[in-house]
């Protein structure tokens, strides 16, 4: 009996250096028997094996920043990044079906009144001389019309007769539209900020989906008003949620060109919508289409994982590391096991308690907030104030598209100079060229239409260029917990812009240059403010307020 005691207590250390040599911690030096300090020895002279896992599990863990991850473990570009990159292109593009679907769905085609009894459109021109589209023949108001169907089919104007004295609810129609914008922005905004960006993300699909669909089957101008609003409000979620998903996952080798040209897939969700509604003319099967497509886009709740920027910023560093681990693993790579994240880790007090009202208190922050706000309302007013007039004629479809291609020279213009000249004077720079090209449109006669639309397209991308400069420029002036909801505030600010552009048509009946001038000189405006921003060329992207205080 003494000796199988004695023979257990000599097995003991050897069984104890076993587990720790497997779990990595350090062996204890601690011993209380004779025996087994004695053993304990041994091994090390004895067994060289045994010595190395020792020294590996006295190795400390190894802290490193997100940006230092990205960039030295998960790669820079790999299987993951083209995934994620296909897919929120997919994401951001709808954003494009919810906010110009109406467009085509809500055209207003030529039309005049029932007058024999026919349902053929008549295109006799002595018809408009006479002002026959409202009043009849005998001087009463038209109680039916018939419609032009070589631009549309059908569409919601036509099929609720939303003309003549119901002919302003469409402008209505649209302010709300845009309205559903703005509302959109500063919640999915503030939504992506508190509970994630892939949450976000999959709900602004999900409701954009269904307003769509349900669109399909709206059986009043009402209820098609209302769920464009949800839909053109989602659609917004949908691709500032997915810049910003894209521009938090990408390495700081490749961030800002793909930053940039993550506004492409908006100019291709445009176009793809042209092509559809080119080859679709009844405007409910065109709006049932565009949903379905979109359906799709539900799954991206399973299929991506979160960022580990807002996971960090959450203080989650150990979610935020297995959403690294799973990067890395489909570029077919692996992170050290004692990999930590150092943002977690340095997180003082001022920035726990970080949140949408910081923006306001910060003077640094509230200074940059202004002035970008100020240039994402002009940028805006100027995207839309050129590209209105393009769906006013028959030739809407090709128009349409010619406004939708010029944005993409103006985007890739943008990634191959930013990195050269920095983003401060790239912004005021496209600024300035929109501007100049609105005032010199304003002056050209109308004798000469092929340098108007020249200039106008000249103008259409500068703007177009600026909307991708300003969104990487803001995303990396402000720190991770307030990113997302200052790109909404900005986004959202932005609305205004677009809501004002079609009433500055107005303004042609005191002078007809007034509405590009004003256009223009707001633009040169923005331009010369954008100079009083600090650069972020070359810098990491701001994780903290501290970090976020960076000099002119």
């Amino acid at each position: 009996m003494d000796k199988e005691k004695s023979k257990k207590g000599l097995l003991q250390p050897f069984s104890k250096l076993k587990a720790l040599a497997k779990s990595g911690e350090k062996c204890s030096n601690s011993c209380n028997s004779r025996v087994g300090l004695s053993c304990c020895h041994g091994v090390h002279s004895i067994d060289g094996d045994h010595r190395e896992n020792l020294e590996e599990g006295k190795q400390q863990k190894q802290f490193s920043t997100i940006d230092d991850i990205l960039d030295n473990e998960v790669g820079s570009c790999g299987l993951f990044h083209l995934f994620i990159g296909l897919y929120v292109i997919c994401i951001q593009g709808s954003f494009a079906t919810g906010v110009y679907a109406s467009v085509f769905t809500d055209y207003t085609p030529n039309y005049h009144c029932n007058i024999n009894n026919s349902t053929l459109f008549d295109f006799d021109t002595s018809i408009f001389e006479d002002n026959l589209t409202c009043m009849d023949d005998m001087g009463e108001k038209c109680q039916s019309w018939v419609y032009d169907t070589s631009v549309v089919q059908t569409s919601a104007s036509q099929e609720f007769d939303i003309v003549c004295d119901k002919g302003a609810l469409k402008s209505w129609s649209g302010i709300l539209r845009m309205s559903g914008v703005l509302v959109g922005s500063f919640f999915f905004g503030w939504l992506s900020d508190n509970y994630g960006r892939v949450t976000s993300m999959a709900l602004a699909c999900t409701i954009l989906s269904t307003a769509q669909i349900l669109l399909a089957f709206s059986w009043s101008y009402l209820a098609f008003t209302l769920l464009n609003i949800v839909s053109a409000g989602s659609g917004i979620g949908c691709f500032i949620v997915g810049f910003v998903y894209l521009f938090e996952w990408i390495s700081s080798d490749y961030r800002t060109k793909v930053s940039v040209m993550a506004q492409t897939p908006f100019a291709l969700g445009y176009m793809y919508l042209v092509l559809i509604a080119y080859f679709i003319r009844n405007w409910r099967n065109l709006q049932l289409v565009i949903a379905v497509v979109n359906l799709f886009l539900i799954s991206s709740k399973f299929l991506l994982p979160e960022t580990a920027r807002w996971l960090s910023s959450r203080g989650r560093d150990t979610d935020a590391m297995k959403s690294l681990r799973f990067a890395a693993r489909v570029n077919q790579k692996r992170l050290p096991e004692n990999l930590e994240i150092l943002e977690g880790k340095e997180q003082d007090q001022e920035d726990k308690d970080i949140s949408m009202w910081t923006l306001v208190k910060r003077g640094f922050l509230l200074k940059r907030l202004v002035i970008l706000s100020w240039n994402w309302i002009v940028i805006t007013m100027c995207f839309y104030g050129l590209s209105l007039s393009s769906a006013r004629d028959e030739r809407m479809y090709e128009n349409m598209a010619a406004m939708a291609a010029v944005e993409i020279p103006g985007y890739v213009i943008s990634a191959l100079v930013v990195e050269c000249w920095g983003r401060r004077p790239i912004l005021s720079f496209f600024q300035v060229l929109g501007g100049a090209s609105c005032i010199c449109a304003g002056f050209v006669p109308l004798d000469y239409p092929t340098v108007k639309l020249g200039l106008a397209l000249i103008g259409k991308m500068g703007v177009s260029a600026g909307f991708a400069v300003v969104y990487v420029y803001t995303a990396e002036l402000f720190p991770t917990k307030v990113r997302n909801t200052a790109i909404g505030v900005c986004s959202t600010m932005a609305r205004f812009g677009g809501i004002v552009a079609p009433v500055l048509g107005d303004l042609e009946s005191i002078y007809l240059p007034l509405p590009l001038l004003l256009m223009g000189g707001c633009s040169v405006v923005a331009g010369g403010v954008a100079a009083l921003l600090p650069e972020t060329q070359g810098r990491k992207l701001p994780q903290t307020i501290q970090d976020a205080k960076m000099k002119s």
